[in-house]
């Protein structure tokens, strides 16, 4: 909520209520589809047999449920990884938009046999954004840096401290069953959003 003179006039009895008796709009929105999934798959360049797959989003989920109220560093948490990881996806599905609103306006304005000046190489460059590749390097900047430096703790938390430790990240949506399913054994839904390429985990 803006400030505005009541706000201003009783914030320490509104950081109060808000605290105890949170209540975000989502709870009067339709339910969601799909749950996120984040995956951090860890292998060696030391040991070829090595592998292990961590998924982080859903034990959040699960903090922020058995904590509330009293969970603001699950929350803060929640916000970097979800927010980042999403961020990503939106920036890969901009660029699919972009490209395919310039494969639509050249298929409108030329014929066959003609090209807009250009336009050709840029469509070429942005490729298929669908199931991308996502090349983490030492240019990697924004929420993938930050989805990059969290596989450091991850790897922490689960005992690995190899030096020669790579990781790949997998961010995909798993379908939530209506509720009168909710009980089947049916096989989960899932659809892949984009992955890295394996990169060294940050020291």
């Amino acid at each position: 909520m803006p400030n505005n003179p009541i706000r201003i006039a009783f914030n320490n009895e509104l950081v109060v209520f808000e605290k105890y008796c949170h209540q975000q709009w989502s709870f009067f929105a339709p339910p969601g589809k799909f749950n996120q999934r984040l995956f951090y798959e860890f292998s060696s360049r030391s040991d070829p047999l090595f592998y292990l797959k961590v998924e982080v989003l859903e034990p959040i989920f699960k903090l922020k449920q058995q904590k509330h109220p009293f969970n603001e560093q699950v929350e803060v948490l929640d916000y970097i990884l979800s927010g980042s990881a999403d961020q990503v996806g939106s920036q890969l599905r901009d660029l699919q938009n972009y490209k395919d609103a310039i494969d639509d306006i050249q298929s409108r304005a030329t014929s066959g046999h003609d090209s807009v000046e250009g336009w050709n190489d840029l469509t070429d460059g942005l490729g298929d954004r669908e199931n991308e590749i996502l090349t983490v390097d030492t240019e990697t900047v924004g929420p993938l840096q930050t989805l990059v430096g969290y596989s450091r703790l991850v790897a922490k938390n689960s005992g690995l401290d190899d030096e020669k430790l790579q990781c790949q990240i997998t961010y995909q949506f798993v379908a939530i069953p209506r509720f009168i399913d909710r009980h089947l054994s049916a096989e989960k839904n899932e659809s892949l959003s984009y992955r890295t390429n394996l990169f060294d985990v940050p020291k």
